[in-house]
């Protein structure tokens, strides 16, 4: 077995040449390859909920299969967190048989993060493994890294952190009980749970592509603290209105895909304001999302395949 091993948070383009680079070597040898990641993610190990990922436990199995790594494989990072470099080399080869690693040139392992890559390399030797440790990947003359697609995102510019992931950001939840007014206004609106892990890009309006009741809808996106109506509201809140949608879709499970950030979230003077400024959202996203979907027809089919595992994303 070929174990291609990182934090893997977000498998932005970075990872995936890791993975071809394990495929190609599986293949060389006549051997198959997996990818070797923990749960939970080290940082929220050692940080907890202060640490947010880009994706879900969840969402990253999802990802797994759209980038088609043939076995996701979780290992308890609290199992191993206290293991020495040798032991959890060791570890690796009793559980799965290792004939090979591929890593990234950064690769630290063991307890204190004591096994660096040059100590990769030579117990690789010892052990008769085949060995392969990356570069980065440069992108507009910085590293492809999970922390500067955050920071994209915290930004507010979805477009380049989808160029560094390879793939639009994505969010998965169930629709949870609002507190309605959306559909006072006369847009309805599907209120996200998002986990507790996940970390929410910068407030404000988003075109996106959701995927829900098995077909594909425009959406348009609010995250933010509805500043029109709540002076003191601290609470975000993430939810989205699917115009051409009718229906209840509480308790149903969604995936959603940001295409765009369109503007800011702001408070408007009155509700009539504020539905304004709605429709001419609307009109913006469903123009976009009209482009994007002539330009995305396979993702659309591979995505619409993987969900259909899910029956209510299908």
């Amino acid at each position: 077995m070929i174990a291609c091993i990182g934090a893997f948070d977000g498998f932005h383009k970075g990872h995936q040449r890791l993975f071809l680079e394990a495929q190609d070597m599986a293949e060389r040898i006549g051997d198959s390859w997996c990818a070797v990641t923990f749960i939970p993610h080290p940082q929220r190990f050692f940080k907890g909920d202060s640490f947010k990922l880009l994706f879900s436990y969840d969402e990253r199995i999802l990802l797994a299969k759209y980038l088609k790594i043939p076995d996701l494989v979780e290992l308890p990072f609290d199992k191993i967190a206290h293991m020495e470099p040798e032991e959890f080399l060791a570890f690796l080869n009793d559980d799965f048989g290792i004939d090979g690693i591929v890593v990234g040139e950064d690769f630290r392992f063991g307890r204190n993060r004591k096994g660096n890559l040059t100590m990769l390399q030579e117990e690789c030797k010892t052990m008769g493994w085949h060995c392969s440790a990356l570069p980065h990947l440069i992108i507009d003359g910085e590293p492809v890294s999970s922390s500067r697609i955050r920071e994209l995102l915290l930004e507010g510019q979805s477009e380049m952190a989808e160029v560094l992931l390879g793939y639009p950001f994505m969010i998965k939840s169930r629709v949870t009980r609002g507190k309605g007014r959306g559909r006072l206004l006369g847009f309805p609106t599907a209120n996200l749970k998002i986990p507790a892990e996940k970390m929410i890009p910068k407030r404000g309006v988003y075109c996106a592509a959701a995927r829900v009741n098995r077909r594909w809808w425009a959406g348009a996106l609010n995250i933010g603290l509805n500043p029109t109506f709540e002076k003191e509201d601290k609470n975000m809140s993430v939810e989205i209105h699917l115009p051409d949608l009718e229906g209840e879709l509480y308790g149903h499970d969604v995936a959603v895909f940001l295409i765009k950030r369109l503007r800011d979230e702001k408070a408007f003077p009155s509700p009539q304001a504020l539905t304004e400024q709605v429709k001419k959202d609307i009109e913006e996203c469903c123009r976009r999302y009209e482009e994007w979907a002539s330009a995305s027809s396979v993702f659309m089919k591979e995505w619409a395949a993987i969900l259909e595992e899910a029956p209510s994303l299908g």
